[in-house]
């Protein structure tokens, strides 16, 4: 009888042992199973997606292209004097499309109209015309959002005449006028509507007498 109850509790203890292994065993499995448990990777962060910025072009023009850039400059410079000069033959027809389509824009087109006006007003209109007498640009740049060329000019305006309308005479001449004077032109490219088909083209910004020539 004691040995039968011997081997029942030894029996019983192995058994124990036995359902704890298997209980812990399981709990083992069903850890490394649990879904809700996302590992992440080592070596990994968050980061935000960006897309990579074209770098603004600095390529620097050819010699062809300056040339030519400076060419078509020079060419738009003569046909906005010119332009000027016939407005004010008869500046009681102040024709403004005429002056932007040659080629004059503000604050230069700006002091073309003021001075119309004020021959006008005045009862003057002007004969003769600018000769050029040289041109060469001292600054170039083709690039970026507004392309210019700085002209330096020498001109002859000794031909150009004011006349008073009601006596036909000429005009005296005004303190500080000069026959040759020397010019500093900015010129600036852009499109107009209207003027060389809606196309970028050359205009003259400002033209400041700096001298004489």
């Amino acid at each position: 009888m004691q040995a039968r109850k011997g081997v029942l509790a030894w029996t019983g203890a192995v058994a124990a042992i036995v359902l704890l292994a298997l209980i812990l065993f399981w709990s083992d499995l069903t850890g490394k199973a649990d879904p809700t448990t996302t590992p992440t990777p080592s070596g990994t962060t968050n980061a935000t997606a960006t897309t990579p910025t074209a770098p603004a072009s600095s390529a620097t023009p050819t010699p062809d292209a300056r040339s030519q850039a400076v060419a078509q400059a020079e060419a738009r410079y003569r046909s906005a004097m010119a332009a000027a000069d016939r407005a004010g033959h008869d500046p009681r027809r102040i024709d403004m499309k005429a002056l932007v389509a040659a080629g004059n824009t503000d604050p230069w087109l700006a002091d073309i109209i003021n001075d119309l006006v004020f021959d006008r007003d005045n009862g003057y209109y002007s004969t003769g015309s600018v000769q050029i007498l040289s041109m060469r640009a001292t600054r170039v740049v083709l690039t970026g959002e507004q392309p210019s060329i700085r002209l330096d000019v020498c001109a002859d305006t000794s031909k150009i005449q004011s006349i008073l309308r009601s006596t036909g005479k000429p005009a005296p001449d005004g303190p500080g006028d000069i026959d040759r004077p020397h010019f500093t032109a900015e010129m600036v490219k852009t499109a107009v509507p209207g003027v060389n088909g809606g196309k970028s083209t050359w205009f003259l910004k400002s033209n400041k007498v700096v001298g004489k020539c």
